[in-house]
């Protein structure tokens, strides 16, 4: 697989995974701007969530190589 290909498939997933926060979101509040904020706060909390994931195996990888 190409990385042109990589990158288009997690550019359409990351698209998909918002749309359907925001959908449930509006679904839930049947406000738009409450939908709005709900996936602004999760994009954020799951870059947070990401970099801590991330951090944690390289960390406990660094530990279990030495």
């Amino acid at each position: 697989m190409t990385q042109k290909i990589v990158l288009l498939k997690t550019i359409t997933y990351r698209i998909l995974a918002v749309l359907t926060t925001f959908i449930t979101g509006y679904v839930v509040t049947g406000d738009f701007l409450m939908a709005t904020a709900i996936v602004s706060v999760d994009q954020v909390a799951k870059m947070g969530l990401y970099w801590a994931h991330e951090t944690g195996w390289a960390s406990y990888l660094r530990v279990k190589d030495e």
